[in-house]
């Protein structure tokens, strides 16, 4: 094929160059906006080393950079609580142990916060993925009668979800500290699902 179409190892390189670029931008603006959640698209583009028309290519707008930081949020949720749930622990357990690693995530991610109402979507629709580690773990757990019959998904997942947030607003206003925010966050799952 002539060098330049889509399967040549021009094209392909292109992409990789790009994807490589995009992530750059999505890191820098992770360091960017958790000094200064109102820092600008230059103000990435500086901490990125690439251009201002290089970050533009990839996200047309702030918001879209936005909604790009709260899809990582997901990514790293599901790959974080995944694993604790792999270790295949009782349910209890296992919601004890959901607390911590929501709450460490929820303070890596703590800037978007103050960006809630662009990334409302995401977080909803993240709750209907349906090989989502935590929705598969509750409908498993569900079904084997370890958490409550008369809770369906959706508002457990809603609870977990606006639980930690809750919890995170107060680990950020200094009211309690991160590792008994996890603890207490683990308890009121555990008190609020199971069936026992």
């Amino acid at each position: 094929m002539r060098a330049g179409t889509e399967s040549s190892p021009i094209h392909a390189a292109g992409r990789s160059d790009a994807r490589r670029n995009r992530e750059t931008v999505i890191e820098a603006a992770l360091v960017t906006l958790a000094d200064d959640p109102q820092a600008s698209m230059l103000d990435v583009a500086a901490a990125a080393g690439l251009g201002r028309t290089t970050v533009y290519r990839h996200f047309e707008r702030r918001e879209e950079l936005i909604v790009a930081l709260f899809e990582r949020v997901i990514a790293e949720s599901q790959a974080a609580t995944g694993a604790v749930i792999e270790e295949g622990a009782g349910v209890a357990e296992t919601l004890m142990a959901l607390g911590p690693v929501m709450i460490a995530i929820g303070q890596r991610f703590r800037f978007l916060r103050a960006h809630l109402e662009i990334g409302a979507e995401v977080l909803a629709d993240s709750k209907a993925i349906p090989d989502d580690p935590v929705r598969v773990f509750l409908v498993e757990a569900q079904a084997a009668g370890a958490l409550r019959a008369d809770a369906p998904l959706a508002w457990m997942q809603s609870l977990m979800q606006s639980s930690a947030m809750a919890t995170m607003d107060e680990v950020h206003a200094g009211n309690v500290d991160p590792e008994t925010a996890g603890r207490l966050l683990g308890e009121t799952f555990v008190a609020a699902l199971s069936s026992g």
